[in-house]
């Protein structure tokens, strides 16, 4: 993702790069102990997808808290244009993250403007023709998600929000 936000940063629009819970460096007890925590979620009724979605849409809601109330940044200007909540501009790489993005915005379509989704599935039917190791897909292995949604109807749910399920690698244009 650093040449897509590299591309941003060069077009003067503010980026912001994190790992949800289970993703990355957030992983409590390291990439090892993911499935065993997943699992323990799991337990006490909550899912790896739902916890990951909200938290997406916490990140969306303080960033546009962020943006109405000024950025502490040094040196950054608040003009009256620039105190509008606006919606969110995401961009995923691989299935879970695409599929925690898509969820949040069905969830909370106001904010976001658009998904952009990198080395992503066009449904879910794809995981059980292909399907990955619980270890590296925690968030994908939600039973009932597949039973009543697939993409198609989340995108509806999303409705305004743009979702692109076929993006492309970023070229860049920063270096």
């Amino acid at each position: 993702m650093a040449v897509e936000a590299g591309n941003d940063v060069a077009r003067g629009q503010r980026v912001l790069i994190f790992d949800p819970l289970l993703f990355g460096e957030n992983i409590p007890g390291g990439e090892d102990d993911l499935t065993g925590f997943a699992q323990m979620l799991n337990t006490i009724g909550e899912r790896p997808l739902g916890l990951d979605a909200a938290q997406v849409a916490a990140i969306a809601r303080w960033l546009q808290q962020d943006s109405i109330h000024g950025s502490g940044t040094p040196g950054a200007r608040i003009t009256p244009s620039s105190l509008a909540a606006a919606p969110l501009r995401i961009v995923t790489n691989g299935p879970r993250g695409q599929t925690v993005a898509v969820v949040s915005a069905a969830i909370e379509p106001e904010l976001f403007a658009s998904i952009e989704a990198r080395h992503a599935m066009a449904s879910f039917g794809d995981l059980f023709t292909h399907p990955p190791d619980y270890h590296e897909a925690p968030e994908l292995m939600c039973l009932d998600l597949y039973r009543d949604f697939d993409f198609n109807t989340l995108r509806l749910l999303a409705a305004p929000v743009k979702i692109d399920l076929s993006g492309k690698d970023a070229e860049p244009i920063f270096w």
